[in-house]
């Protein structure tokens, strides 16, 4: 937001939506960081191998470059990449700043978005709490 003022970019009403792009992240990644924590306690690889899938991943979302131009019509490819739940975060971000879209612009892809993170806590949370009894065992 800072760059963007400096650049003569006027504060604008829909940088409110950051708040909600913001949270998330956090949803997601508290659904994923409960599983991951609770599993890699008794298979400790589990940290090299979580390092090279987000790798792959950060390659995988659009950050610095864009879907849909990258791709051109490879609309096969573009399905796939549009399955990471960070490219409804990522592309929220790019409609906030550059494109002024709302968050109702892609009902779609919240709907796909919360559901896979409520899959995500679900499993994590549900992992959890059955592997927590024995942390303390194999710790």
């Amino acid at each position: 937001i800072m760059l963007y003022w400096i650049y003569g970019y006027k504060p604008r009403v829909e940088y409110i939506q950051l708040i909600y792009y913001s949270f998330c992240v956090f949803a997601l990644t508290l659904g994923m960081s409960y599983f991951t924590c609770s599993v890699i306690v008794f298979f400790r690889d589990l940290g090299q191998i979580i390092s090279i899938i987000l790798q792959i991943g950060i390659w995988l979302t659009p950050i610095m470059w864009v879907a849909k131009d990258a791709l051109g019509g490879r609309t096969l490819l573009l399905q796939i990449i549009k399955l990471n739940p960070m490219y409804y975060v990522v592309n929220g971000y790019r409609d906030v700043f550059i494109y002024n879209v709302s968050i109702l612009g892609h009902w779609k892809w919240a709907v796909y978005f919360w559901i896979v993170t409520l899959v995500f806590y679900t499993l994590g949370t549900v992992v959890f709490k059955r592997l927590k009894v024995h942390f303390a065992d194999v710790l």
